[in-house]
């Protein structure tokens, strides 16, 4: 019988030399059939003991390599049931969609974490998105975004309190699409104007996400507007660079 992909130890060609250890050598081996899809997202992969066998290797030295794959947010393992390959990306599109909606359209359970509700005055960059004088009155929501209960991105996000004041009163906030709220209330959401960047989380930052101090985070931020332009929701926030991706679709314009 012909070996399939998942079947053949394929080391690339930084690890075909002498004197790399054992277990580095099986995680990049893993990671490869990671990248390459021989172990899809959300599968289970070979356990220790048959994976010592095929690379020839003490069980040992196998779950020092999975561990480091572990650690690096490629597998999970779920007791009781094995190591698993892990969603890497929650990829956010340029579709006008809530965070929800979004992780949901890609197989992940989202959730979240009300960090902050209440009413802060509009700072200069905030009076400016939502077109507002400087220490207006706004509503701020600040939530720790999860997908299969993994942190992936803190918001806050300014809404105008003169258009949505009974926000301000709302008490559950961890699964509430303001998207549905909007349209509710007849200003649905139509267009945005999006920033994403590049950063290093600071320690703040860090400790929310759970990462490292220094760690990439994309850095966004979004003015939303209603159909007529009137402007709805100020938003910032940090995702992880090792588990956030930001999709864009681009088309060239007609000469």
């Amino acid at each position: 019988m012909a070996s399939t992909a998942k079947d053949r130890v394929v080391l690339p060609p930084s690890m075909q030399v002498p004197g790399i250890p054992r277990y580095v050598r099986i995680r990049e081996a893993l990671r490869q059939r990671i990248d390459d899809g021989a172990y899809r997202a959300g599968e289970k992969i070979p356990s220790e003991h048959v994976l010592a066998k095929e690379f020839g290797v003490s069980r040992m030295t196998v779950r020092r390599a999975l561990r480091q794959l572990t650690d690096a947010g490629m597998l999970v393992r779920r007791p009781g049931s094995g190591t698993y390959v892990q969603h890497r990306f929650v990829s956010y599109s340029n579709r006008l969609r809530s965070y929800s909606d979004e992780v949901l359209a890609q197989g992940f359970e989202p959730s979240a974490r009300v960090l902050f509700v209440g009413i802060r005055a509009a700072s200069p960059s905030v009076a400016a998105g939502l077109q507002i004088p400087e220490g207006e009155d706004t509503i701020c929501i600040e939530r720790l975004r999860l997908a299969d209960g993994t942190p992936i991105a803190f918001s806050r996000v300014h809404v105008r309190r003169s258009l949505f004041p009974e926000l301000a009163h709302r008490a559950d906030w961890d699964n509430y699409s303001l998207y549905a709220h909007y349209e509710k209330r007849g200003l649905p959401p139509a267009y945005a104007h999006d920033r994403v960047e590049a950063r290093c989380a600071d320690e703040e930052q860090a400790q929310i996400l759970g990462i490292a101090a220094g760690d990439p985070v994309l850095y966004g931020r979004r003015e939303l507007f209603s159909p007529e332009g009137v402007p709805i929701e100020f938003g910032e926030g940090i995702a992880r660079g090792d588990r956030f991706a930001y999709e864009v679709e681009v088309y060239r314009s007609p000469q």
